[in-house]
């Protein structure tokens, strides 16, 4: 066993160690006598085996044998009986599951040649038919036939699980130690269910102190919170107390441990509790005037939930007559959901915006790739067709395949907000604002420089970098070396400018406050905040931001804070990527599991085709079915045909057939939560293979049966449902940037970027005020605001200007005459960071005068016809003392006081203005 294995496999045990434990213990018990336990599982296997066998070979004896005998010698359905027979006798499983079966498992079609048949033409498709009806008494076991037993292997398997359980107990014990008193999610349930258990007295005030208990999405709990709930209700003395609300339908969290069965385990354990007490018996008296019909069922306690208030009628409707039959069974097992006709809610006024509002396209037999486009294609003319981006979701089942999405809506120019992913550290904006942290904390490490270096922060290209490395003093650090380079370009030398400023105050400012004027300075945001997946790029950096921020609270000191993160990444952590905020315009892509109980006006599901995941890697994959069983373990195969791939033993080969069986059942319920999200349209996308019939079970067969399209290309029997059976796709090539230019006109014209507002959006430059009727505003304050505040805030950094135009250079010149009328300063902070109830701001400059005494000022680029007092209070007023109000918070977290804030408004447009009569005082 590799140690990454072993380590991998021992984190997940210790994640389940209250499922794990005990089978593994159990395992090692009976590998205690591996003779014995080889025997118990040969007959287990044997008796398996047999019960398909003899069900075969009762039908091969019925095959008509003696009608082949005219047939010419040679004829491979004269063959095959004869090597049937022979199996037969020998009851050589292995055999017949060879002759009868494919390698998938499904029946072979028999052969047989109507020439060498002639002396009865007749009997040739008899015993065709006898042949495929032992191949179909044989096919349902086909699973077990295809697992090869090997003795030599279970008792390897054993030796390591004798060895597993050791190693186990001690980590385990380590694991309890390092804790130290602490508990984790799993310890909370524990304890809580040991202590009502173990403490009667402790029980019977919880349970008095439980009036009632209503437990919400019961369907997702697991069989320890099941037992919890139990105890603080069933009390003899107090029935009645206890509620839950759920559906079997939407059970899609057994990877994080819900177990369905607990909740159809409660609809029969609930009646029978209420007959006990003799509640069923009593009629139903809602309690605060309320009324409810009173049926026999809900005497029982069952009160089905049956109104859809989310989905129009036609989308509704075809639902309910496609998961009736996905759900259907001749026999229900506990952890099935039962089919349940939703009904329509008349009085919600929901309509349909068209008379075909599910669409299904099945493609012929395309890549993941392919079928992406194809969903960007689909995406582009649902807009063109006048449905707004943010109306439009895209439901995946997993996240595997985002950057296909992604790639293939830039290449359309669509915009994709991607919804609750995580994997925030494999962003390249994540690892660029790392990087930076990196190299403030220590200048000497080259390979964060070098991704600074040629990142949005630095914007040096690889051919520059690859000449500076291979022609400049590699002893030295590579900053050093760019320092000493002759030819460095103007970019270069700002950027060593303001590293150094920004390094030496890296041991007395806060991280995040680096980070944040690192991202002002550089111009970082105004580099990734634009084209496609902008609104993505803005809200991972906004989350690294709010990461760093969390962090530095317990480690307040950069160069521990960065080796944090830096371990975080090599341990593998996952964060999740930034949320874009609802108001901004983009189709969003999230998983299935992410959209429950969210409902979204147009569903695109694709990946319709796809095959149920597998259980994962690790020598621990499935636990158990049954109690009592051990432990399954998956080794690497030592064996010449197969050296190196994974093989589990009986017992992980029956845990992952009873595993395979609950996966399917969820599958099918996370089809219909899937399907269930979406209010007015659906659309549905699959990749097939034509001329294949539809009898597997993925999603795309199993809607097409319930639907009753047997064949490629059918039409489909429903006046709400569309079948589209595209020839092909065509990739898509990059499309110019027109449309973000046009984006970017009228964000000048509106005066701010159509950021979202979780965003720190102030971060790429403060912007004039957005025009509204009731204000006259120059189109000069819009066009040449953040162009005025950027100038200014290099000025007032001592950085090197330049190019800039002349109307620019007025208004800083005239804001610069103004701010000198002002008395000094024991500090000046331009674009000072702070939070405010919208999200984090930034004061054009925040000046510290001493003795508790602050100034804000901020610069407004303003047209004002009329008195400049009363513009500044009715345009400005609100601002500049939230700011106020927020910079007091932030003072008094750091144990400050302020005595007095003044708020300036600095005006750089009126003409025929003295510099002092500019800065315009608003009264707090």
């Amino acid at each position: 066993v590799r140690l990454y294995s072993l380590t991998e496999s021992l984190n997940r045990m210790l994640r389940e160690r209250v499922f794990v434990a005990g089978p593994l213990r159990r395992a090692a018990e009976l590998w205690s006598d591996p003779a014995a336990e080889i025997a118990r599982r040969r007959a287990r296997y044997d008796a398996m085996v047999a019960e398909f066998v003899d069900a075969t070979v009762a039908a091969i004896n019925r095959i008509d044998a003696a009608a082949a005998g005219g047939a010419k010698d040679g004829d491979k359905l004269k063959v095959l009986l004869a090597d049937l027979r022979a199996a037969a006798d020998a009851r050589d499983a292995q055999a017949l599951r060879t002759l009868l079966l494919n390698n998938d498992g499904e029946p072979r079609k028999p052969g047989g040649a109507k020439g060498n048949w002639k002396h009865a033409p007749d009997a040739l498709e008899v015993i065709r038919e006898q042949v495929l009806t032992a191949a179909m008494a044989l096919a349902p076991g086909g699973e077990v036939l295809k697992f090869a037993f090997d003795e030599a292997f279970e008792q390897r398997v054993g030796s390591v699980a004798c060895d597993l359980h050791t190693v186990f107990e001690a980590v385990s014990e380590a694991y309890a130690e390092e804790c130290a008193g602490g508990l984790d999610f799993i310890d909370l349930e524990l304890r809580a269910l040991q202590l009502l258990r173990d403490q009667p007295d402790v029980r019977r005030e919880a349970v008095r102190a439980a009036k009632y208990l209503l437990v919400d999405e019961y369907q997702d709990t697991n069989p320890t919170q099941a037992e919890l709930f139990a105890l603080l209700t069933d009390d003899v003395d107090a029935p009645g107390r206890f509620f839950a609300v759920g559906d079997a339908k939407q059970s899609v969290y057994a990877f994080r441990g819900s177990d369905v069965r607990v909740f159809n385990r409660a609809l029969s354990r609930i009646p029978q509790r209420n007959a006990k007490t003799g509640a069923s018996g009593r009629p139903m008296q809602p309690p605060w005037g309320l009324t409810c019909q009173d049926t026999p069922e809900r005497r029982t306690g069952i009160v089905r939930l049956e109104y859809n208030y989310r989905t129009v009628k036609p989308v509704l409707e075809l639902g309910n007559e496609v998961f009736r039959n996905v759900f259907a069974r001749d026999e229900f097992r506990e952890f099935d959901a039962r089919p349940q006709d939703m009904r329509f809610d008349d009085e919600a006024g929901k309509v349909a915006d068209t008379e075909r509002p599910v669409e299904f396209h099945v493609l012929p037999d395309s890549g993941a790739a392919v079928e992406a486009e194809y969903v960007a294609i689909q995406t582009e003319r649902l807009i063109e067709e006048g449905v707004a981006p943010s109306d439009i979701t895209v439901l995946v089942r997993r996240r595997g395949r985002n950057t296909l999405y992604r790639n293939a809506f830039a290449r359309r120019n669509l915009p994709l907000m991607v919804v609750g992913e995580g994997g925030l550290f494999e962003t390249q904006e994540a690892l660029d604002c790392i990087n930076l942290l990196r190299v403030l904390a220590n200048p000497a490490d080259d390979i964060a420089a070098f991704g600074l270096l040629r990142s949005p922060f630095g914007g040096l290209s690889d051919a520059f970098l690859t000449e500076l490395s291979l022609r400049s003093e590699r002893s030295d650090t590579l900053l050093n070396r760019l320092r000493k380079w002759e030819d460095k370009p103007p970019a270069a030398v700002n950027l060593l400018q303001r590293l150094d400023a920004l390094h030496r105050r890296a041991g007395r400012d806060a991280p995040a406050l680096l980070l944040g004027e690192a991202l002002s300075e550089f111009g970082y945001l105004l580099a990734v905040g634009c084209g496609s997946g902008a609104a993505q790029r803005m809200a991972n950096v906004n989350r690294v931001l709010e990461l760093v921020r969390a962090m530095q609270h317990e480690i307040p000191s950069l160069a521990p804070l960065v080796r944090e993160l830096m371990d975080r990444i090599e341990r593998g952590e996952d964060e999740s990527q930034g949320v874009s905020d609802g108001n901004v315009e983009g189709v969003r892509l999230m998983t299935i599991h992410k959209a429950k109980g969210l409902e979204f006006r147009v569903v695109i599901l694709p990946d319709l085709a796809s095959s149920p995941g597998s259980s994962g890697t690790g020598i621990v994959r499935n636990l158990p079915e049954e109690d009592g069983e051990p432990l399954g373990l998956y080794l690497k195969s030592l064996d010449e045909d197969d050296r190196g791939d994974s093989r589990g033993d009986f017992a992980a080969w029956l845990a992952k057939q009873a595993a395979s069986e609950r996966g399917l059942a969820e599958e099918k319920r996370v089809l219909y939560v899937a399907w269930t999200r979406a209010s007015h349209r659906l659309v549905l996308i699959g990749s097939l293979k034509p001329g294949k019939a539809f009898d597997r079970d993925i999603w795309a067969h199993q809607i097409l049966r319930a639907l009753k399209v047997r064949e490629w290309g059918a039409e489909g029997e429903h006046a709400c449902l569309q079948m589209l059976w595209p020839d092909g796709v065509e990739i898509g090539r990059p499309e110019p940037h027109t449309r973000a230019r046009g984006d970017l006109r009228r964000a000048l014209e509106l005066g701010q970027l159509p950021l979202s507002a979780s965003v720190d959006d102030a971060l790429v430059g403060p912007l004039a005020e957005p025009k509204t009727a009731a204000r006259n505003v120059d189109p000069e304050a819009v066009e040449f605001g953040s162009i005025v505040h950027a100038e200014l805030e290099r000025r007032f950094r001592g950085a090197e200007a330049g190019v800039v135009d002349a109307r620019v250079v007025r208004h800083v010149t005239r804001a610069s005459e103004a701010l000198a009328t002002l008395a000094q300063a024991q500090r000046v902070l331009p674009e000072f960071g702070i939070m405010t109830p919208e999200g984090p701001r930034r004061l054009d400059m925040l000046r510290e005068l001493g003795d508790g005494c602050f100034e804000i000022i901020d610069y407004k680029t303003d047209s004002v016809g009329g008195d400049l007092a009363e513009h500044a209070e009715s345009q400005h007023g609100e601002q500049l003392r939230g700011y106020a109000h927020a910079l007091t918070g932030y003072l008094q977290q750091r144990g400050y006081e302020p005595k007095r804030i003044r708020l300036l408004v600095c005006f750089t447009a009126p003409d025929n203005l003295q510099p002092e009569q500019r800065l315009v005082e608003i009264r707090g």
